[in-house]
């Protein structure tokens, strides 16, 4: 719980980086709680991330057996001139 009482403050920290000129980096979370199984957890985390991947990124995505937290998601969204993708 010490990420969800801080509101996953790690995500302003990350945009801090600057990744090239103008740059700024971002950090997507996905995390499962509140289940029995590894397994359960794993889809619940997975299923986290891709949530946060398409409302934009830059934010933590946390899911539990019901519902879905939604922390960050802040930052513009920049134009593209390429078709090129970082991860980092």
């Amino acid at each position: 719980t010490g990420f969800t009482e801080s509101k996953f403050d790690v995500l302003e920290k990350v945009r801090q980086v600057q990744a090239g000129e103008g740059v700024s980096a971002t950090l997507s979370i996905g995390v499962g709680r509140d289940e029995d199984s590894f397994e359960q957890l794993f889809k619940n985390a997975s299923l986290a991330l891709e949530m946060a991947l398409s409302r934009g990124g830059d934010q933590a995505v946390v899911k539990d057996r019901v519902n879905f937290e939604f922390y960050g998601g802040r930052s513009k969204s920049t134009e593209k001139r390429t078709k090129v993708k970082s991860r980092v």
